[in-house]
C-alpha cells in the first residue's frame, strides 16, 4: 500500500529542509585519485551529509565502522566526518552524483549508513544533471529551487523503496493518475465529486480507495497542496492576498486566509511580513 504517512519520518519531511552544499556528477574508476578526509575543504561547514546516487559501475566507501559496495541504481546517505575513503571498485567507471547537504533536522524516509536500491530512471538523472547546472548559477531563487527538487526526490525514490514489498491495491494505478491531475490543476476548483467522474469510480468507492493508498482524504490533500503552492506564490510573487486566493481556486480571500493560518499558525497578510515582502 503507498501511504506517504507511513514512510519512516514523513511527519518530520516538512521540517526538513536541507541546505545544500554541492553538488557532483563523478566518474570515477580504480586508479582515480581515492577520496580522502585530507582532501576535504577547509571551508566546508560542520554536520555536513552526502548523498550517493550511484546509477553505473560500483564505488567502494570506507568509515572506521564498515566498508560499502555502492552498486547501480543505489542511494546512500552518510555524514562526511565519518568517511575515510572513496573510489572506484573495478575497472568499469563508477558513476554517480552526490549532493553535500546540512539540516538541523535529521533527514526522513531513509536511514544514514544503509544501501538503499531505488528506482533510478533517465527523468531522475535528467533532473540531477539540470540540477547541477542550475547550483553554478548562484541565487536565492535557485537555491530555493534544487533544495525543494532534492526533498522531492528523496520522497519520490522513499516511496518507490516502500511499494517494492507492497501489495498492489484495487485502484492503485487509477488513485495514481488522479494525483497527478490534482497537482497539474490545484489551481482549480477540484472536488470529490469531479474526481470520482474523472476515474469513473462512485464516489464512496474512490473516497475509500483515495485514503487507503494516499493515507489521507481527498479533500485533506488537496488543501495541504494549494496551502503549500500558496507559500511560495507568497514568497516569490508581489501577487495580492485576494489574486492569490482566487489563482489557487478559493471563493474569497477570507477562506483562504482561514484555511493558511489553521495550517501553518499566521495569516498569509503576516506571512508575508516576516518574510520582509
Amino acid at each position: 500500500m503507498l501511504n506517504e504517512n507511513s514512510l519512516p519520518g514523513i511527519k518530520n519531511s516538512e521540517l526538513f529542509k536541507p541546505e545544500i552544499v554541492s553538488i557532483w556528477h563523478v566518474k570515477r574508476d580504480m586508479h582515480a585519485q581515492k577520496f580522502t578526509q585530507s582532501l576535504r575543504s577547509i571551508y566546508e561547514p560542520k554536520n555536513l551529509f552526502c548523498v550517493f546516487i550511484t546509477y553505473q559501475g560500483t564505488g567502494k566507501l570506507s568509515t572506521d565502522k564498515k566498508t560499502y559496495l555502492l552498486q547501480e541504481n543505489t542511494l546512500f546517505i552518510v555524514r562526511v566526518d565519518d568517511i575515510k575513503t572513496y573510489n572506484g571498485s573495478s575497472e568499469t567507471p563508477w558513476k554517480y552524483f552526490c549532493f553535500n547537504y546540512v539540516s538541523e533536522i535529521k533527514i526522513p524516509f531513509f536511514e544514514y549508513d544503509v544501501i538503499y536500491n531505488v528506482s533510478f530512471n533517465n527523468t531522475d538523472k535528467s533532473t540531477l544533471e539540470s540540477l547541477f547546472t542550475v547550483i553554478t548559477q548562484d541565487s536565492v531563487l535557485n537555491n530555493t529551487y534544487i533544495n525543494s527538487q532534492l526533498l522531492a526526490l528523496l520522497t519520490k525514490w522513499a516511496i518507490d523503496f516502500n511499494e517494492k514489498d507492497s501489495p498492489k491495491t484495487p485502484y492503485y494505478q487509477t488513485i495514481r493518475d488522479c494525483i497527478s491531475h490534482i497537482q497539474l490543476n490545484i489551481n482549480k476548483n477540484l472536488t470529490v465529486v469531479d474526481l470520482a467522474k474523472m476515474c469513473n469510480l462512485s464516489e464512496s468507492t474512490f473516497y475509500r480507495a483515495f485514503v487507503k493508498i494516499i493515507g489521507i482524504s481527498p479533500k485533506k490533500y488537496i488543501l495541504d497542496k494549494k496551502l503549500n503552492q500558496a507559500k511560495l506564490l507568497l514568497k516569490f510573487t508581489s501577487n495580492t492576498i485576494e489574486n492569490i486566493s482566487f489563482q489557487l481556486g478559493y471563493y474569497s480571500p477570507f477562506q483562504f486566509s482561514r484555511d493558511f493560518k489553521k495550517k501553518f499558525g499566521i495569516s498569509p497578510k503576516h506571512y508575508r511580513l516576516q518574510l520582509g515582502n
